[in-house]
């Protein structure tokens, strides 16, 4: 079963845990794929990134109120 085999593949990949740093605090593996970007396409990530944490800044203020933004 070809499809199940991938499957299984593929849920080994998920659950495995990432290569970090002797400090276990570094993602290497996020850290070796942001430098395989462009810098333009870094500066694309970043903006996609930063228009997400305003949708959820907008989407709290709406439901929590705007005092709740501090």
């Amino acid at each position: 079963m070809l499809v199940s085999n991938q499957n299984d593949s593929l849920i080994e990949e998920l659950n495995r845990p990432p290569r970090t740093d002797q400090s276990g605090d570094v993602d290497l593996e996020q850290l070796e794929y942001n430098l395989s970007l462009s810098p333009a396409e870094r500066l694309r990530q970043n903006d996609r990134w930063a228009e997400f944490v305003r949708q959820l800044r907008d989407a709290g203020r709406a439901y929590y109120g705007e005092e709740a933004s501090t």
